[in-house]
């Protein structure tokens, strides 16, 4: 498939451009420079005529030797090595730079002749922007503003003329989200798993910042592994960035098939990792728990881990817990066992009315529903399916939208006991009869 990569220094605004083609804010935005790191590759769609795949890269700095900058810098350089098209993203505002010339004499030292886009172009004349960066040499120049939106239609133009157009690949590889706290391993597994150097990784936490997808065959399937920024416990609190960083990986719950939660066994089962499987659960998204860094562990620390996760993550049900060295690749067998067992249990899920009855029936046996805070009582009458995916339950009742979220996930768990769920999640949702009849509900919440 045709790829166009995205090059230029720090903060030109590469990541601005590349969502304004993609037409998505796919990858993170700030007023700050480095904040793109891994290279992230998007379908861009070019209508009828078909599309190809773009790529944002992290800004290459020539001044900076720091190990992280450099590694940055060669992932970019890797993308315009492997690139169809290249695409040298300018800043209008500060004009020609040493760095950006740099730059283009290291790329035209690989036999790249990139084209050069003029970012930031704002208030100034398209003419006067052209004299200035005319010194640069570069036989196609075209100026945009990321951030306005002018100049793209000449530049969507320009790279339907030069890039051939190909119909989009089909798609159906189920996507598999690593969550986890930071330094779990996540990228770690994703590099092993694509038997390369695709992801940054670094003993700093916070390395990886957007949501990168990796392609990964495995025994003749395809699968797409999405690396997520880590999560850690305060991180409302932190910079803007990293609550973005962690944002998007929230985000991604909502397109993941399966969610594998990454846990760093070394460390043990932090408060956090059982917060995150907590939201797994409530996104309903089949889950796997894997214990990463297990190489290494004697026979008392593995048998401490395994008790553990078993304690901690008891509330998930018969969730998979499966044991992996993301840095030696052992174990991934076992994840992959767990992985095509939940493929399994999602496609032989039936949701039928008169089963879920009778699982309500039976649970409002075991244990009534509450009174509501003002003491209404609640009656739960019926229930039907609302979705397969994730697979959602709703309830019928008087005063159903009061029933607090302990009971709701006491009548999800009696759900999915019943309908044979070990790694799948259920939602259950509510509805008053009062709403059903068209007359406004009393006060309450469904669920959050």
């Amino acid at each position: 498939m045709t790829r166009v990569a995205l090059l230029g220094r720090p903060n030109v605004g590469k990541s601005s451009l590349f969502n304004r083609l993609v037409g998505t804010r796919r990858a993170l935005v700030a007023d700050e420079p480095g904040v793109t790191r891994d290279a992230i590759e998007v379908w861009c769609d070019g209508g009828e005529a078909g599309g190809f795949y773009l790529i944002d890269t992290g800004g290459l700095d020539a001044g900076d030797d720091a190990p992280l900058a450099r590694a940055v810098g060669e992932a970019a350089l890797e993308a315009a090595r492997t690139a169809d098209l290249l695409l040298l993203v300018l800043d209008a505002s500060s004009g020609p730079t040493p760095r950006d010339r740099e730059l283009l004499r290291r790329l035209r030292k690989m036999g790249r002749d990139p084209i050069g886009v003029v970012n930031k172009a704002e208030g100034l004349e398209e003419e006067t922007v052209r004299a200035e960066f005319a010194e640069l040499g570069l036989g196609d120049l075209l100026v945009v503003s990321a951030r306005r939106g002018t100049g793209l239609r000449a530049l969507r133009d320009f790279l339907a003329a030069r890039v051939p157009p190909e119909a989009k690949p089909e798609e159906g590889a189920p996507r598999v989200v690593l969550l986890g706290r930071p330094n779990a391993g996540k990228s770690t597994l994703a590099n092993r798993l694509v038997g390369r150097a695709r992801l940054l990784t670094d003993p700093v936490p916070g390395t990886t910042r957007d949501a990168v997808e990796v392609p990964v065959e495995r025994d003749g399937e395809r699968w797409i592994f999405v690396d997520t920024a880590g999560i850690r416990r305060r991180w409302a609190r932190a910079a803007s960035l990293e609550r973005s960083t962690v944002r998007r990986g929230f985000d991604v719950l909502a397109e993941a098939d399966f969610v594998l939660l990454l846990v760093d066994a070394r460390a043990g089962v932090h408060e956090q990792d059982v917060r995150l499987a907590a939201a797994v659960a409530e996104c309903g998204r089949p889950r796997v728990i894997a214990l990463n860094k297990w190489d290494g562990l004697d026979e008392a620390e593995r048998r401490l881990r395994r008790r553990e996760a078993e304690e901690r993550f008891a509330f998930l049900g018969a969730v998979p817990v499966v044991t992996l060295s993301a840095a030696t690749g052992s174990g991934l067998g076992e994840l992959f066992a767990a992985l095509r067992a939940a493929r399994r249990e999602i496609d032989r899920l039936e949701l039928a009315t008169g089963p879920l009855n009778r699982v309500l029936a039976n649970a409002l046996r075991a244990q009534a529903p509450p009174r509501g805070p003002h003491g209404e009582r609640i009656r739960l009458r019926y229930a039907h399916p609302g979705g397969r995916r994730p697979p959602r339950v709703i309830v019928h009742g008087a005063h159903a939208r009061l029933v607090p979220e302990t009971f709701r996930r006491y009548l999800a768990r009696r759900f999915a006991e019943a309908l044979g769920l070990a790694t799948q999640g259920l939602v259950v949702d509510f509805r008053d009869e009062a709403e059903r009849r068209g007359r406004a509900a009393g006060p309450g919440r469904g669920r959050p």
